[in-house]
């Protein structure tokens, strides 16, 4: 067996290329840079129907706090339960994007909403 090592040629995906002016390929930047994302994941997320997810400071500390204080009660079906619901609100509103119909678990800061502009 042969190992190389270095970086493997990847298979040419396809481009898009587009034309605007500069203040529009600013705010693009702007939108991105908000959510944590380049350019390329913020354009393919919003192209493809979803918003990229933009959660405060606030929100995520208020789910830390909720798993914290299930960490401290007894195990039994209700904290189960509870625990349950915090875990799908951590996944939805900050792993997964939100398709732009759906609803989010936890306040969402704008992220460049066709609505909004």
């Amino acid at each position: 067996m042969i190992l190389i090592k270095g970086r493997q040629p990847k298979e040419k995906r396809p481009t898009i290329t587009i034309r605007l002016n500069q203040s529009k390929k600013n705010k693009i930047e702007r939108l991105a840079k908000k959510c944590g994302l380049s350019v390329t994941e913020y354009l393919i997320l919003r192209g493809t129907g979803y918003e990229p997810v933009v959660v405060s400071y606030d929100a995520v500390f208020a789910l830390i706090k909720r798993l914290d204080e299930l960490i401290d009660k007894d195990i039994s079906p209700e904290v189960n339960a509870e625990a349950m619901t915090v875990l799908k609100a951590v996944t939805a509103s900050l792993v997964y994007p939100v398709k732009e119909e759906g609803d989010a678990l936890l306040q969402q800061l704008d992220s460049g909403l066709s609505k909004t502009d």
